[in-house]
């Protein structure tokens, strides 16, 4: 899905890049195929697990660049209670921000990832989040944020 997509980015929209997580998962929900063209891995909390980490994605090159280049998927298992969190750019990235006063992209991603366990409602999840990326800034860019729990 994602080389077509950039052939297309490419091809019609020449210069423009993007960022991209792709992932699909059907039942019984214990595996999750995810593929990334330059962003960041979603954070995932095991259960019991204190804070929540990166998940173990390769990065991959971002749309727009090089429509040749072969794309990979990877394959993240996700025990019973796992908690996997997708979210746009814009909670992390803030333009013209980064200096002493301001985190940059990666320090925002750590707060993101304290923010959440595994054992939170995804509304809850969802909240924290959006609370531990944004602070009181406000910001220009969209923010989306989509939290999944395998059951257990």
């Amino acid at each position: 899905m994602l080389s077509r997509l950039d052939r297309k980015l490419c091809h019609f929209e020449s210069g423009i890049t993007a960022t991209v997580t792709y992932a699909v998962t059907e039942p019984p929900f214990d595996t999750v195929l995810i593929c990334t063209a330059g962003h960041p891995p979603p954070p995932v909390a095991g259960s019991g697990q204190g804070e929540a980490q990166e998940a173990q994605v390769p990065p991959g090159l971002i749309l727009g660049v090089d429509p040749s280049r072969q794309r990979q998927s990877h394959e993240l298992f996700l025990e019973q209670g796992t908690a996997l969190v997708f979210y746009t750019d814009g909670l992390v990235e803030r333009p013209g921000t980064i200096s002493a006063s301001h985190p940059d992209w990666r320090e925002r991603l750590d707060l993101v990832c304290r923010a959440f366990r595994s054992d939170q409602d995804a509304e809850t999840i969802c909240s924290r989040i959006i609370a531990a990326g944004l602070g009181d800034e406000s910001v220009e860019d969209d923010v989306a944020v989509i939290a999944m729990r395998r059951m257990p």
